[in-house]
C-alpha cells in the first residue's frame, strides 16, 4: 500500500489511507496498481529514496523503516510516497518485507536490473 508520510494523526488509525495495490518493480519502471491509482514511474521521476520508520505505527516498535519515495510530478511538485507491505503475520516478516522491497526499489533506481515484486 502506499500512504501519505506527512498526513496528520487524525487520518491515520494503523491503516494505510490512501491506497492499496501492488508495486511490480521492472528494468524500466516501478508501476503501482492500485484500487484508487494507477501510475508508472521512471528513474528520473524518483528523486530520491529514504527510509524512515512511522512514529505514529507500532511498526516503529520493531524497527521497521518504510521506504518513502520522494517523486517529481508533471506541475514540478514532489510527491512523497510512505510504502508498505502486507499480508505478513509477524513483526519479523514485515521487517524482512520492508528490507526486501527497500532493496528492490533501491537497487532499480540506482540502475541495476532486478526481478522482485513488492
Amino acid at each position: 500500500g502506499i500512504s501519505n508520510p506527512a498526513s496528520g494523526t487524525v487520518k491515520r488509525f494503523g491503516a494505510i489511507e490512501e491506497d492499496m495495490g501492488a508495486l511490480w518493480v521492472t528494468p524500466e519502471q516501478l508501476a503501482w496498481r492500485g484500487d484508487v491509482e494507477q501510475f508508472d514511474l521512471t528513474r528520473e521521476q524518483v528523486e530520491a529514496i529514504e527510509r524512515k520508520a512511522d512514529n505514529r505505527s507500532t511498526s516503529v516498535l520493531a524497527g521497521i523503516a518504510h521506504p518513502i519515495l520522494h517523486v517529481q510530478l508533471a506541475d514540478g511538485s514532489i510527491r512523497q510516497m510512505r510504502l508498505h507491505v502486507e499480508g505478513l503475520w509477524t513483526m519479523g516478516q514485515k521487517r524482512k518485507g520492508m528490507d526486501a522491497l527497500a532493496e528492490a526499489i533501491e537497487t532499480w533506481h540506482a540502475g541495476t536490473i532486478v526481478n522482485a515484486q513488492g
